[in-house]
């Protein structure tokens, strides 16, 4: 598919996301812990993890040819994969469970751009090439962006750096993938049948975990650190994806794969289970499941504020250092409802600092 089109059909989705969250149902259907893991399994791990899967191949495939071809049009189609696959990837951070548990690790971490500079200048610090700090999608953008031309993005090892790390992408996508399809899928869709759940909200736990301690990391890393509103000047330097200018992006597929977890298809998601099933301790609560959504529906109206500002994130914080002060605090108030959420559905959920402790 031609790099424009991928582009203007991610727009389109967007769109939709957009106006399916505006759209509230008249009552929420009665839903059961079956339709819920079905939903969370089909549309959420499945159709996430491939999303990723197939734009990291795309990506892969656009280094590959920017290598092989040298010129200024290839770079701009590598860049624009690169786009797409932080899109998919940010979307796929909530259900990164199972075999994928501990990917971003990986693949996800803020590069350290003086040392990619040296272990891409020569093969004296070829050595240092598999750290974390110099590898995954934020080298890759580094490397892609940070280029003034095609010449200066494969200069040097720059090439083979890059073709080393785009194809460790998605030959660990694709890996995590398969292992979940082979040992995790069939137990996880099926909960409460045996082990290794025994009941369905063991397995619905880990996914309400990592999506509250995606939502704990963007508020403190992403939000928090590059804005500083507490505490002096901005950062925005410190943004994700400050060479491409598309840290906002990754923030409202942050945003959308969030949603996902708890909306699902609208009929048989986390908050339908919610407002229609009573716990053995907690009774259903279809108060909160409508707060929780017009919660998401706040966190999304002000991102598209932002995004119709039709400036990068990194110009709008740098202009005014506040401006996300409303979605961090639409964000940390959203983790506090699904804390209560998880309550109410009695999962096995830690918040904050006893989560952090409890992934080390």
């Amino acid at each position: 598919m031609k790099p424009k089109l991928r582009i203007a059909m991610a727009a389109v989705g967007l769109m939709a996301f957009s106006t399916f969250l505006t759209i509230a149902p008249a009552a929420l259907a009665e839903t059961s812990d079956s339709q819920v893991l079905e939903n969370m399994t089909i549309q959420g791990i499945d159709s996430h993890w491939n999303d990723a899967i197939t734009t990291a191949q795309a990506l892969e495939a656009a280094v590959k040819h920017l290598c092989s071809e040298h010129s200024d049009q290839s770079l701009t189609a590598a860049r624009a994969s690169w786009k797409n696959a932080w899109v998919a990837w940010n979307k796929t951070l909530p259900y990164l469970i199972g075999p994928a548990g501990h990917m971003a690790d990986r693949i996800g971490k803020p590069c350290n751009a003086t040392v990619l500079e040296a272990v891409v200048a020569s093969n004296e610090f070829a050595g240092m090439r598999q750290g974390n700090d110099v590898r995954g999608y934020t080298a890759v953008e580094y490397l892609l962006f940070a280029s003034q031309d095609s010449q200066e993005a494969v200069a040097n090892e720059r090439c083979l750096h890059l073709t080393d790390i785009t194809a460790e992408i998605t030959a660990r996508l694709t890996r995590a993938k398969t292992q979940w399809d082979q040992d995790y899928r069939e137990a996880f869709l099926n909960a409460g049948n045996g082990q290794p759940y025994l009941n369905p909200n063991e397995a619905l736990s880990q996914v309400v975990a990592q999506t509250m301690n995606i939502i704990e990391d963007t508020v403190r890393e992403r939000i928090g650190f590059p804005t500083n509103f507490n505490n002096g000047p901005a950062r925005p330097d410190l943004l994700d994806a400050p060479y491409s200018k598309t840290s906002l992006e990754g923030l409202q597929a942050i945003a959308q794969g969030v949603a996902s977890v708890m909306i699902g298809d609208g009929t048989h998601g986390l908050l339908n289970l919610l407002a229609t099933r009573d716990g053995i301790a907690h009774e259903k609560d279809p108060g909160l499941a409508k707060d929780i959504r017009k919660q998401i529906q706040r966190l999304d109206k002000n991102l598209e504020k932002l995004k119709n500002k039709k400036e990068p994130l990194y110009t709008v914080i740098k202009k005014k250092p506040s401006a996300l002060k409303g979605v961090y605090k639409d964000m940390s108030k959203l983790e506090d409802m699904i804390a209560e959420a998880a309550m109410t559905l009695e999962l096995d959920v830690k918040k904050g600092l006893e989560a952090q402790m409890l992934r080390q």
